[in-house]
């Protein structure tokens, strides 16, 4: 049993680096009995260094370049909270010790044009994960903004609908914010990778993500 993380960025910083979170985080991590693979958002520092970076007339492959280093801090953080892991920000190096030493990773890397999500569910079909785990500060995955009266919550989805979902909602821009990218559904969906979106500060529901059972989140099967 292989395990795959993508930890949103919102759930690191906050206000400000959220320490206690950092720790719960490594208390849970560190109960999961499988190997497990950590990719880190960008989140709300991100979207702010792109923003400036947009006003002061950056283009769309400088916001992408600033916002990956921003993940690489972020993942370095993390990866500083797990006490039992390994960082890397190459991605073959990463995916050969994984799948040799079986152990606890964090993944701080980046591609233009890419989210966190798409290099997690890259590195999830590389080695073969069994259950691809979307940890963010929302429930679960919404057909509109859940902070709007009458949105609904997805507890299943197949993962045709979620690829569907994801291309109407995926604008392309640096730093926007949406549930999945577009790119991350389809190599999700073209192996067929269990895929289950719960809130991160819920670590109990996504405990449970991570066993495959039911949780207040949304589960993407089939």
């Amino acid at each position: 049993m292989k395990i795959v993380i993508s930890l949103g960025g919102s759930l690191v910083y906050k206000d400000g680096i959220d320490l206690k979170y950092l720790r719960r985080f490594d208390d849970f991590v560190s109960k999961i009995k499988h190997p497990v693979a950590v990719s880190v958002g960008g989140g709300k520092i991100a979207r702010e260094y792109v923003e400036k970076g947009r006003a002061l007339g950056a283009n769309n492959f400088e916001l992408d370049e600033i916002s990956i280093q921003l993940v690489k801090a972020n993942s370095r953080l993390v990866s500083s909270a797990l006490k039992k892991s390994l960082f890397f920000e190459d991605f073959d190096e990463a995916k050969n010790h994984f799948i040799a030493k079986k152990s606890l990773i964090v993944l701080g890397m980046g591609t233009p044009g890419q989210t966190s999500d798409s290099t997690s569910a890259l590195f999830a079909e590389e080695v073969e994960a069994d259950r691809w785990v979307n940890l963010s500060n929302v429930d679960a995955i919404y057909d509109r903004n859940p902070s709007e009266r009458g949105a609904k919550k997805f507890k299943t989805m197949t993962h045709a609908e979620l690829v569907a979902f994801a291309d109407k909602h995926d604008s392309r821009r640096p730093r926007e914010n949406f549930i999945i990218d577009s790119l991350a559904a389809k190599i999700l969906a073209r192996s067929n990778i269990e895929a289950h979106f719960v809130n991160g500060e819920k670590l109990s529901d996504a405990m449970k993500a991570v066993r495959g059972e039911r949780h207040g989140g949304t589960v993407v099967r089939g």
